[in-house]
């Protein structure tokens, strides 16, 4: 069956707007509860990265309803417009290239400063690059194949973005998850701690990756837009992800038993817990001082 105009990428584009802004709402609502529990926490560079992400989030969005108002409002009358897209389109990679590369740059920083692996920190930082690059590179090939039909004369820019995702997500997510299962302690509280940053940690990582999979095979399969469905998704997936690794904190904090010393001593540690806007020291050492330490 031929596909109308409007079908082949306005059809998906329209379905990802509707998990796109859904997720907005769930991101504004996260930020919001950041705000009011965390702000006066975190150091000020974490500070910083929140709502720089927000702001991103914010543009990207409106570029989303701006270009679909245009395609299929002011150009209702015109099915060949619908068949191409306009920079308003193209600028939504690398907004979420950006998106994606500050998420996954907080995560390696995470990694460095809990799991002191830096070998694994550096290949999530190049992996995060490589994927920023293809997202720009994808973007500034549209205008010479700006039909939505012609995008795979460009694959290795769209996959170079996606497959550099997907890396950088499954090795932070596996760097995480075996350090964490290292380090348990026979202290049920402690352990039941462990189990749910491992559980939040696999969770966030797995449903950005499998978004991001989708994406690539979709785009691989069909030359109709129908991998847009899961790409307009997947610049709010990555800031949900990073956003409910820090608004879980709290909860962590509240969790632990205050008389299970091993439960809070993993709780200060780096990149999960700040203290006076610096980290504190690694597992198993207690923060500067000691038990009245200050938690998020």
């Amino acid at each position: 069956m031929t596909l109308g105009p409007a079908e082949i990428a306005h059809g998906p584009m329209y379905i990802g707007q509707v998990f796109n802004t859904t997720l907005f709402g769930i991101l504004s609502g996260q930020v919001y509860w950041y705000s009011v529990t965390s702000t006066r926490k975190d150091p000020a560079w974490i500070q910083i990265l929140v709502y720089a992400l927000y702001l991103v989030n914010v543009i990207s969005t409106v570029f989303v309803i701006v270009y679909l108002y245009d395609a299929v409002i002011q150009h209702f009358d015109d099915p060949a417009y619908l068949t191409k897209a306009t920079w308003v389109f193209a600028i939504g990679a690398p907004l979420t290239g950006v998106t994606a590369a500050l998420c996954q740059s907080f995560f390696a920083w995470r990694i460095q400063t809990l799991t002191k692996n830096t070998i694994a920190a550096v290949v999530v930082g190049l992996a995060t690059v490589i994927g920023l690059t293809g997202s720009i590179s994808s973007a500034a090939h549209v205008p010479r194949f700006p039909r939505f039909t012609e995008f795979m004369h460009f694959k290795a820019s769209v996959l170079t973005w996606l497959f550099g995702q997907i890396a950088a997500d499954v090795i932070i997510t596996t760097v995480l998850v075996i350090y964490l299962q290292r380090h348990r302690t026979g202290f049920q509280k402690t352990d039941q701690l462990i189990n749910r940053i491992i559980q939040i940690t696999i969770q966030t990582g797995l449903i950005t990756t499998l978004c991001a999979m989708a994406d690539a095979v979709c785009f691989l399969a069909s030359t109709s837009g129908i991998h847009l469905i899961f790409n307009f998704s997947l610049g709010k997936l990555y800031s949900v992800a990073l956003m409910s690794n820090l608004n879980a904190r709290a909860s962590w904090s509240h969790s632990s038993d205050s008389r299970d010393g091993e439960a809070q001593l993993f709780l200060e540690s780096p990149g999960l817990r700040f203290r006076g806007g610096t980290a504190c020291s690694d597992v198993p050492t207690v923060c500067s001082g000691g038990e009245n330490a200050s938690k998020v």
